[in-house]
């Protein structure tokens, strides 16, 4: 991914996310009551990536070509240390990549053949292009500044400092020339790379390998973004991120390249290699990365905090109700609307589930967005029957997986107005698949 397309996507994000929350027409409060908004604490997960690079440093005859595209996934939890700051932590796992290329010619005097002979070895490097890969899973503690920008979006400054562990690092030589000569002064002979029974060669070499990272580090992190609140309990957040790897994660034995002739492989010899970046050309690596994320956060409810009826508009206080107006006669009492049959009612609590097929769940048991939305319309008609109670029945040929689907549908009904006493949940034996039906009693 190009850092500056990912940077444009997060910004575009932002700016519609930000333009729908200044045109919702649902006030804040009906959805996100603010004694929640800022309080207690949120589980979150997501991901997204951009440029990863191990940022090494390499001497003239190792040149790194540029950053290679990297991901990021993340999971962990923030807890609200007051209306405006988060401290947070978690686990996340990070990709990086580089390539570097190789050209270079080293001098070994006085090495011995294998007939005891003395000479002058020659070894040359020619572009020798090397990919080098990097994962690590990475602890960050996170402090994070929050600032209302609307009604539903917050705006998010976070800084960090994080533990990175190695768990796979490795390296691919793809392409370029590796060739050996040699020169006996005392027969004053050069001896080309056409010998490889002597171990003269020029092969283009295909291996891979370790680097030998360093296996712990640490580093220093920071993100700028948005959260935007899709309902009381769920959050989009989008943000923009650059980290940086402290610690040196090159190896501590950074020994010259050694090579062995005697290294066979299907089509000749083949020596063995040390990668460029665990040689004594590379003299640091600090793995750095920027790009964009995207991240769905959601609420703990806390069972101590007595959550608001959402669908029900508060009623105005006395200070709040004006003054009756002397002399002037009160409106002839309006006759009270007719109460709808229980009939009528369960044919509105099945209209709002038949709108998007019946009430549907995650893979983790809860209500799908669209059906808390039909879960709160059907809130709203009961709350406009009192008289009436409602049972929540699922049919399913697993009784446990049914008894927890009709739960999480209680459960939204309770969050959205409806009082737990009305509600009685049942599970009973059917064939095919899943449903949870939802029902109004008068008895």
């Amino acid at each position: 991914m190009n850092i500056k397309a990912a940077t444009l996507i997060a910004l575009t994000s932002a700016a519609t996310l930000t333009a729908q929350a200044q045109t919702d027409e649902t006030p804040v409060d009906a959805l996100v009551p603010d004694s929640l908004r800022h309080t207690g604490g949120r589980l979150w997960v997501g991901g997204g990536g951009g440029l990863h690079s191990l940022n090494a440093q390499t001497s003239d005859d190792v040149s790194t070509e540029g950053m290679k595209g990297g991901w990021s996934v993340t999971f962990g939890y923030d807890h609200h240390m007051s209306r405006w700051l988060m401290i947070g932590t978690g686990l996340r796992i990070s990709s990086y990549g580089q390539e570097t290329t190789t050209s270079l010619t080293e001098e070994t005097t006085n090495a011995i053949d294998k007939d005891g002979e003395t000479f002058t070895h020659y070894l040359s490097l020619s572009k020798l292009t090397e990919t080098q890969k990097l994962t690590t899973l990475e602890i960050p503690l996170r402090l994070t500044h929050t600032a209302d920008v609307s009604g539903r979006m917050t705006f998010e400054a976070t800084a960090e400092m994080f533990a990175a562990i190695v768990m796979k690092d490795e390296y691919e030589v793809t392409g370029g020339h590796i060739a050996t000569t040699g020169f006996y002064p005392q027969y004053n002979l050069h001896v080309d790379s056409d010998m490889p029974e002597n171990g003269f060669y020029d092969i283009s070499p295909n291996f891979c390998g370790k680097m030998g990272l360093r296996k712990a580090g640490v580093g220093v992190g920071a993100s700028i973004g948005t959260a935007y609140d899709l309902t009381s309990d769920l959050a989009i957040c989008f943000h923009i991120y650059g980290r940086y790897t402290l610690t040196d994660m090159s190896p501590t034995d950074k020994s010259a390249r050694q090579y062995d002739a005697d290294c066979l492989r299907a089509d000749g010899y083949n020596p063995t290699y040390a990668s460029a970046i665990a040689s004594r050309s590379c003299t640091g690596v600090h793995p750095l990365a920027v790009g964009a994320t995207a991240t769905f956060r959601f609420r703990i409810p806390n069972p101590n905090k007595k959550t608001r009826n959402w669908h029900t508009p508060a009623t105005p206080t006395a200070a709040t109700r004006p003054a009756p107006i002397a002399h002037v006669a009160p409106p002839p009492a309006q006759t009270p609307a007719t109460t709808r049959t229980v009939r009528e009612v369960n044919t509105e609590l099945a209209a709002a589930a038949g709108k998007i097929g019946g009430l549907t769940f995650t893979q983790s048991g809860a209500l799908t967005p669209e059906s808390v939305r039909a879960v709160a319309h059907m809130a709203d008609a009961l709350e406009e029957n009192p008289e009436y109670n409602v049972r929540v029945t699922a049919l399913s040929p697993d009784g446990r997986q049914g008894m927890e689907r009709a739960e999480a549908v209680a459960r939204a009904l309770e969050e959205a107005g409806v009082a737990e006493d009305r509600i009685r949940v049942a599970c009973e034996s059917g064939s095919g698949e899943m449903r949870v039906i939802v029902e109004a009693y008068d008895y």
